[in-house]
């Protein structure tokens, strides 16, 4: 199985502890990480996450295939060494296929999104607005007509000026938040 990451819980106080089911990114996004660099040169980071990794490796045997590249490695290691992870506010974590997941399973069961059998098998889409969407591999090319496919085709064909002020807020939101965190 994937890396088990450490628990989420929803904003209505749900405990999601099944992080590493069978369906993609039930953990850390990669390409939706911040990074204290100073810290983790202090702590010879260089090493440590090779070392890790080669732990990891190890105690799953030859069942462990990285799908997902560089984030299931950050996965893995931080599932060793869960400290070394502080994790953001939902809304820059926001997984366009959590959001289909839910959709699929609540709909069926003409309920809204987050409903309960969604919970149950872990999937939990964050209510708040998206400070930041990163989207996995094609998904947001899909045939479904949501509004993240809408957003995405809206925001590619933005000139990147327009978003430069948003991006530089979002940006102050962030490393406030780390601040506050120590992290």
């Amino acid at each position: 199985g994937r890396p088990r990451g450490p628990d989420e819980t929803t904003s209505e106080g749900h405990v999601i502890r099944d992080l590493d089911a069978d369906w993609h990114g039930n953990g850390y996004i990669g390409g939706i990480m911040m990074f204290n660099i100073s810290r983790m040169e202090a702590v010879g980071w260089e090493a440590r996450w090779k070392e890790e990794l080669r732990a990891f490796i190890e105690s799953k045997g030859r069942g462990w295939v990285p799908k997902l590249n560089d984030q299931d490695i950050f996965n893995a290691v931080i599932s060793r060494n869960p400290q070394w992870a502080a994790p953001l506010p939902c809304e820059f974590n926001l997984q366009y296929h959590a959001y289909m997941n839910s959709r699929r399973i609540c709909e069926a069961q003409g309920e809204a999104l987050n409903c309960e059998a969604a919970l149950q098998q872990g999937i939990f889409v964050c209510p708040r607005h998206p400070s930041v969407v990163h989207f996995m591999s094609q998904s947001y090319l899909g045939s479904d007509l949501s509004y993240y496919q809408s957003f995405w085709h809206a925001v590619a064909g933005m000139s990147p000026d327009l978003i430069r002020g948003a991006l530089v807020a979002t940006l102050r939101r962030a490393r406030a938040y780390e601040n506050q965190k120590g992290m």
